[in-house]
């Protein structure tokens, strides 16, 4: 019998189950099936016997593994760039960055963007988030930003909308290139 048997469960409590199982067809082919049973009844009430119905849901897993294997990639893509990379939601606070950020700001996930590089109690001047925010364009500029240790670094910044399935700008992400070396 199956771990977690959904026809057993439905002999046991008289309640309709459903579950995921990997079952093997004539063939040998494994396939990940949904499983939904639901109990039959004689006219005195009683179960005597669980209808079984299952749905082939493997093109629905595999697009869950593709999805999985695409989203580590990316989020080893963000974490690797040789540049910094924080999103910011509508009301500038940084709701993710990426390792070269955190090492040299710190982990600021909930902070306000120009408190955590600026030193600021409100936005910049000129600020590229609120621009985008704005307009849903790129934006980029030249500025001066403060790590955490107090040294202050020449960037390059640029900012790009994150939208949501009707268009909407939902979040910024910003990314900066420390250019302090070439000035010099």
């Amino acid at each position: 019998m199956c771990p977690n048997c959904c026809v057993k469960r439905t002999f046991e409590d008289g309640q309709m189950h459903q579950g995921e199982e990997v079952i093997k067809k004539p063939d040998g082919t494994l396939i990940d099936v949904m499983v939904y049973t639901s109990p039959v009844h004689n006219e005195e009430g009683e179960i005597i016997a669980v209808m079984e119905m299952f749905s082939d849901i493997g093109e629905v897993k595999n697009l869950q593994r593709k999805l999985e294997k695409s989203q580590l990639e990316y989020k080893r893509f963000f974490d690797v760039v040789p540049c910094y990379i924080s999103i910011q939601d509508r009301d500038f606070r940084i709701i993710q960055a990426n390792n070269l950020f955190r090492r040299d700001f710190g982990d600021h996930v909930g902070d306000y963007c120009y408190s955590v590089y600026k030193g600021r109690e409100t936005v910049c001047p000129g600020c590229c988030v609120e621009a985008t925010f704005s307009d849903g364009r790129v934006h980029s500029r030249e500025e001066i930003v403060e790590t955490k240790d107090r040294r202050q670094r020449n960037v390059i910044t640029y900012t790009s909308p994150i939208r949501d399935k009707e268009g909407r700008v939902v979040a910024v992400m910003e990314m900066f290139t420390d250019i302090t070396e070439v000035k010099r």
